[in-house]
């Protein structure tokens, strides 16, 4: 009864998703649509998307695994995201004025650099790929929790279902889809987990029985390195939220400043609510389900936890919830990816001249390539979904939030001091992860080394702003007119 419960479930969300997608890609006319909407997107679809695409299985499956196994110390992390929510808003405050198509298009403007336009592309496809691997990944586990079928198949089709959707329509066929995913998502998680505390123990009695069981759950530091190992988990989180591209493109995407900037308003409050249903769940499995079964790992918890506790109908509708976290941040980042390697890559860096037909052929060529590489490698089943994650949100970090702070908020901000920044973050990081494989590393994994290297960028960029000469006038002026003078 499970078994074709879930297969009704998450086959016809899958099928819902492309059909949605597919109509909406007939909107679809111009390379410029498929990078950004064509920058017309109102409030409905940009919180849809902005929803869903944060809630990824890094969300999603993290949070509850990650209070499962981490206990009350894993809350350092939603907190940071949290924070770095605030800060893209005030990046949002002067991005969205600039009408770019891709987030590597500032640094090509700003920075007048097309060797850091570049590099800015490659290294955030290599860094965007992690991520599209615990999305992947995240799709192989809903499809053998909902399923009992294998984690390869999952990921199969899971493929299929994101080539379908965003080489057809690009981030048009990815915003509206998205509505329905977090309207889905919201229903699922806020139901399960309201029924679990009305229905069972009272929450703080569930908290106690957790760490009754494992009083090292009630630890605030537990496994994440001390206060230093914080210090560069919020260096990573805080700043790759802050500046991640995934968010950048949406300011771009808005119809106007104003709705760019309300898509946060919007959208927060019903992050957090979803959120708290993630701990619930995480605590629910720490407190009664000390042991998984046979061939689950603690990315399961959430899915676990719900079939368990909750009806069989609420269980039903997480699995459309599950599903619709893995596929709505994968779609984005493969649109994504593929805007960066036609836009940045192929027509800034190698051929100005190629027609808007051509670069729009392109970007669904490569989003195919995209989809059917990062299936490959994530049929290798790799670690915890957050641990991967953690390397994606920090090179994007080290990318992006110094060079685009500074570059929107500072005059003295150059090329010397992003090129600096950006190149001596990502040494510093080859160096600091080198260390953590040679076993030198002094931190708990989930303090990834990443964060060395954004606190280096974020100095660098400081410092040679201020000690090189600055850019001339003409460069800079329009990132500092009045709003009212544009």
């Amino acid at each position: 009864m499970i078994v074709w419960l879930g297969a009704l479930v998450v086959g016809g969300t899958i099928l819902a998703y492309i059909i949605v997608g597919l109509w909406y890609a007939r909107r679809v006319k111009t390379a410029e649509d498929f990078f950004t909407g064509g920058k017309g997107l109102g409030i409905l679809p940009l919180v849809g998307t902005y929803t869903a695409t944060y809630l990824s299985a890094v969300t999603v499956m993290g949070i509850p695994s990650g209070v499962y196994s981490q206990g009350f110390s894993f809350l350092w992390l939603p907190m940071f995201w949290s924070l770095g929510a605030v800060g893209t808003v005030i990046i949002a405050m002067r991005y969205k004025r600039l009408h770019y198509s891709t987030p590597a298009d500032f640094f090509r403007h700003r920075y007048q650099s097309k060797f850091l336009e570049i590099l800015i592309s490659a290294v955030s496809v290599i860094a965007l790929i992690f991520g599209l691997v615990a999305q992947f990944t995240a799709m192989g586990i809903v499809w053998s929790v909902a399923l009992e079928g294998t984690f390869t198949l999952g990921v199969i089709v899971a493929s299929v279902s994101i080539l379908i959707i965003v080489a057809a329509g690009g981030l048009v066929s990815v915003a509206y889809s998205d509505i329905a995913k977090a309207i889905i998502f919201f229903s699922a998680s806020v139901l399960a987990a309201g029924y679990m505390v009305i229905t069972g123990p009272a929450f703080t009695d569930v908290a106690s029985m957790a760490i009754d069981r494992a009083p090292e759950l009630g630890a605030l530091t537990r496994g994440m390195g001390g206060p230093i190992g914080i210090f560069f988990l919020f260096l990573t989180w805080c700043f790759g939220v802050a500046a991640h591209p995934q968010y950048l493109i949406r300011i771009s995407a808005a119809i106007d400043e104003r709705v760019a900037l309300k898509q946060y308003m919007y959208a927060w409050p019903i992050l957090a609510v979803i959120n708290l249903t993630f701990v619930v769940f995480g605590l629910w499995g720490a407190a009664f389900d000390p042991e998984l079964p046979m061939g689950y790992t603690r990315d399961h918890i959430g899915a676990v936890v719900v079939l368990e506790y909750a009806p069989l109908g609420l269980y039903a509708l997480f699995l459309a919830g599950l599903t619709a976290a893995a596929l709505s941040t994968t779609d984005s980042v493969i649109q994504l990816c593929a805007s960066y390697l036609t836009n940045n890559v192929i027509k800034e860096g190698f051929k100005p001249d190629i027609s808007d037909h051509a670069l729009l052929k392109i970007s669904r060529y490569f989003s195919i390539g995209l989809v059917i590489f990062v299936a490959i490698i994530a049929l290798y089943r790799w670690a915890w979904i957050t641990f991967i994650a953690g390397y994606a949100w920090g090179l994007l970090a080290i990318l992006y939030f110094a060079p685009t702070l500074w570059g929107l908020y500072s005059k003295r901000a150059n090329t010397t001091a992003a090129i600096g920044s950006v190149v001596g973050g990502l040494l510093t990081f080859v160096i600091a992860q080198t260390l953590a494989i040679l076993g030198h590393w002094p931190y708990d994994v989930e303090a990834p080394p990443t964060g060395v290297g954004v606190l280096v960028g974020i100095i660098l960029m400081a410092v040679l702003s201020y000690t090189t000469k600055p850019p001339e006038e003409a460069q800079i002026s329009r990132y500092f007119e009045k709003k009212s003078e544009q």
